[in-house]
């Protein structure tokens, strides 16, 4: 049966803290997946928060469809790019402002949809962690957004039914996610291991 533990010791001037977690049930799956490199855009111009347009290098893998756009202080995601030539048309999507201008190193990802029909509510632990910066949009099979989560560079973001915490992905089933990675010069190995309680 699909088990889940975790356990965590915090020193603070000499004081140890600690806690252990642990699940067991009878559903549960593990994902491996590459998000791609990004490209750095050039030639920037901002038109409005959620409006802009860039060039990117011709051998670049970005194509017209949902991108995510990534510079030092914010990310955009869920933006509508057409690609023309080495010309990118950027318009929507949520998050931070774009950028003013091209002193902001701007990198454009391409969104990789990852197939994830699991129902938040039915989970009794879930844990994702990344080797480079990613960013990640739970979405149900309608594109309604349930969760989004940004991560750190080799850090793990993980929820346990036993901790007590609000599960984030409760609500109406996840059917899919929208992840990107930030980075212009290394693909990104994504991982996501979760178990579920199938009967409920």
């Amino acid at each position: 049966m699909p088990t889940a533990s975790k356990e965590e010791t915090v020193v603070v001037n000499g004081i140890a803290f600690g806690s252990a977690l642990s699940e067991t049930e009878d559903g549960g799956g593990n994902r491996e997946i590459t998000l791609p490199v990004g490209s750095d855009a050039t030639s920037w111009v901002k038109t409005d928060a959620d409006t802009a347009a860039c060039d990117v290098a011709t051998a670049s893998t970005i194509a017209t469809g949902k991108v995510d756009v990534w510079w030092d202080v914010g990310v955009r995601y869920g933006v509508d790019c057409v690609r023309t030539g080495d010309a990118l048309a950027l318009d929507g999507g949520v998050g931070d402002d774009f950028p003013e201008t091209a002193e902001d190193t701007c990198i454009v990802a391409q969104q990789v949809e990852i197939d994830f029909p699991v129902d938040g509510d039915n989970l009794v632990a879930i844990a994702i962690g990344c080797d480079q910066v990613a960013h990640l949009d739970f979405q149900e099979s309608d594109d309604t957004s349930i969760y989004v989560l940004s991560l750190e560079a080799d850090a793990t973001w993980s929820w346990f039914l036993s901790s007590g915490n609000a599960n984030n992905l409760s609500g109406d089933p996840c059917g899919k996610i929208l992840a990107s990675n930030s980075s212009s010069t290394t693909a990104a190995t994504l991982k996501i291991a979760y178990a579920y309680d199938s009967t409920t």
